[in-house]
């Protein structure tokens, strides 16, 4: 059973989620992880946005970060593809791994939520979230959005998050003819001669991005047919890239716009570790 007070509450469980909430375990602090599925990795699991960067040598030595990095780069269970610093990521994998993180330092967490509201009052923070057992109210002194997609600072401040860019990623089987992948934003011949697949996402409106996604899925799921392929696996949800409007820096609410403001899809190993340092005490 969770507590209802936390010095720390961190939203979501993606690799600096899990990376920040066991750093302040250590630290004595008490810490909430929140995540809207039932499984860690961010948009890397969630949106199967598994080409990333990890390169160690921008890797703080002895942090989490490099830890987690390493691990993946000395398993080849951990990757489906590399090219010098370039991985795409078995996703299983990364799950397994975050998740066993937060059992071995007894994080806190509390997954299969959607946040409802964020109240400021003069004690810190009154979260809501709606979960399986209904309305839950969590108070912390201090939040933590370790989201790339500011998910969590939206519920906050909703009008200071911008949509940039959007795509949907998915992996197919293997196809005869890879020129129906011609019109994607990239594409990955994966080493046991799947397709890693990204299309860019031409919508601005963030209501009608799941709209525009389930009909790229359509679009090339039919040309797959008929090359006796499929989609193999498709995302929870988009994988969307926002920036913020108008922020502050506040002491009491920080998200990666604290340290860095423009970065790209590949980079959430190199978000982590650029908040795992920069995050003072």
């Amino acid at each position: 059973m969770i507590n209802q007070n936390y010095d720390y509450i961190l939203y979501s469980g993606s690799v600096a989620g899990v990376v920040i909430s066991t750093n302040l375990k250590r630290k004595g602090y008490s810490v909430l992880l929140l995540n809207r599925y039932g499984f860690c990795g961010g948009t890397i699991t969630e949106s199967l946005n598994l080409h990333q960067r990890m390169t160690c040598d921008l890797i703080k030595k002895d942090s989490i970060t490099s830890f987690i990095i390493e691990k993946l780069i000395n398993s080849k269970e951990s990757y489906i593809f590399m090219d010098y610093n370039y991985f795409v990521l078995n996703p299983e994998f990364l799950k397994y791994e975050l998740q066993r993180i937060l059992v071995e330092n007894g994080v806190d967490s509390l997954f299969h939520i959607i946040t409802k509201k964020i109240e400021k009052n003069e004690n810190g923070f009154v979260v809501t979230v709606y979960g399986r057992e209904g309305d839950i109210k969590l108070n912390a002194k201090k939040i933590i959005d370790a989201s790339s997609d500011f998910s969590f600072y939206s519920c906050l401040s909703p009008s200071d998050r911008e949509l940039v860019r959007g795509f949907v990623n998915i992996i197919t089987t293997p196809v005869k003819d890879s020129s129906i992948f011609d019109n994607a934003y990239k594409k990955i011949l994966l080493n046991d001669k799947r397709w890693w697949v990204s299309y860019e996402i031409e919508v601005n409106n963030l209501f009608e991005i799941e709209i525009q996604s389930q009909c790229i899925l359509d679009e090339i799921n039919k040309k797959l047919l008929e090359q006796n392929s499929r989609i193999q696996l498709v995302p929870a949800q988009s994988n969307l890239i926002f920036k913020l409007k108008d922020y502050k820096k506040t002491p009491d609410f920080i998200t990666f716009f604290d340290f860095v403001e423009n970065f790209d899809s590949t980079d959430e190993f190199i978000l982590s570790s650029i908040m795992e340092k920069n995050l003072t005490i």
